[in-house]
């Protein structure tokens, strides 16, 4: 582990990160404000979203998404509520019924580096014949891959990002799967998640709480011409293992894994004004890594993340001291705190030095990220 960098003292005592993301951090804060439960969730979404901010190989592509979650959990809210409507320039209207002839009328801009957004997929190709589901997937397989698809001499050119949703409680059902091909969800990187009792009685305080407000406009960087960013050749012995590791789980094929890992630690460079990734920007995806393979948020080791990361959106630190004892009172063991805090230090998804105070009988580490 490489030595961390040293921090500062903030005016009431606590101790001050020296993380490279914080422009990231400014985006996701006002949406995990709004949206209980978001914060690791987010971050995802905004920095595959900005891939588009890329300059790109032909043969490489933009990091689409699909949210796994149940109904009724903040997919809407976030992907037009919030995103959609802060940011019309860059995340068009897409027809109300996505068959690929409706998708052929739009104007040609709707193809040219913009986001496309649907809260639930499988209403998307509900009711589409086997020929329209087999032209629709068609298109997204040909246009997310090369950027070009042409039919019936109509040929769009450009490079879009789709973030779309499914609910958990389809995407499950074999009728909903059967729906599209492999190669279709390929594209796709899934990122799924689950709220448990706890979480769904906080997002529904958060609801109330929120009601009559406003979503929080969240204006995403995205830039008028494609940038450059560079990965260090330090990196990519682990971004390989990455990619292998989700083409094992079956996740998504190893060569569309590597490129999604390359993106997205590109973009997440880009978002924080650098055009080299940094450690920090593994560290961030490190971090955010199990939700790519299905969590439950609430269980002891997504607790802690999101603890350590509402601090990091501050630009403070978090003692594990003072992680064991708000875990403890909500009843977790401390040997399980110990477990995953030890674990996040072990595969360096989060960084950390030792710290010694009064009153403490041995040293204690600090976590940012």
């Amino acid at each position: 582990m490489k030595t961390q960098r040293k921090g500062r003292w903030n005016k009431v005592g606590r101790r001050q990160s020296s993380s490279k993301l914080q422009e990231l951090f400014k985006l996701v804060k006002p949406i995990s404000d709004y949206l209980y439960g978001y914060e690791l969730i987010a971050p995802i979404v905004i920095v595959n979203a900005l891939t588009i901010n890329l300059k790109l190989r032909p043969d490489e592509a933009t990091n689409s998404t699909l949210l796994i979650c149940p109904k009724g959990h903040g997919k809407t809210t976030l992907l037009y509520h919030i995103l959609q409507k802060s940011n019309p320039q860059w995340f068009p209207r897409l027809p109300d019924k996505l068959f690929e002839s409706e998708i052929l009328k739009e104007p040609d801009e709707i193809f040219r580096r913009k986001v496309w957004v649907q809260d639930d997929l499988v209403t998307t190709f509900r009711g589409t014949s086997t020929k329209q589901r087999q032209q629709l997937m068609g298109f997204h397989n040909a246009f997310l891959t090369k950027g070009e698809y042409g039919r019936k001499g109509r040929t769009v050119r450009g490079r879009i990002v789709c973030i779309y949703g499914i609910a958990s409680e389809a995407y499950k059902k074999r009728y909903a799967k059967e729906m599209f091909y492999s190669t279709f969800m390929d594209r796709f990187m899934p990122i799924m998640y689950r709220f448990d009792e706890a979480i769904e009685r906080e997002l529904l305080k958060a609801k109330r709480k929120n009601k009559g407000k406003t979503p929080p406009h969240v204006e995403l960087p995205f830039k008028e011409q494609p940038i450059d960013v560079r990965i260090p050749k330090r990196f990519e012995v682990e971004i390989d293992e990455m990619a292998i590791e989700l083409s094992t789980d079956g996740i998504m094929t190893a060569p569309r894994a590597q490129t999604y890992i390359q993106n997205f630690l590109r973009s997440c460079a880009a978002i924080n004004e650098r055009d080299e990734v940094c450690e920090d920007d593994m560290k961030l995806l490190r971090f955010l890594w199990p939700l790519h393979f299905g969590v439950d948020l609430g269980d002891v080791d997504m607790r802690v993340r999101r603890m350590i990361f509402r601090a990091s959106m501050r630009g403070q630190t978090l003692t594990g001291r003072k992680i064991k004892d708000r875990m403890i009172a909500k009843d977790v063991s401390e040997s399980a705190v110990k477990k995953v805090l030890s674990k996040l230090r072990k595969t360096g998804a989060v960084s950390y030095r030792k710290v010694s105070g009064s009153g403490l009988r041995s040293y204690d580490y600090e976590y940012w990220i």
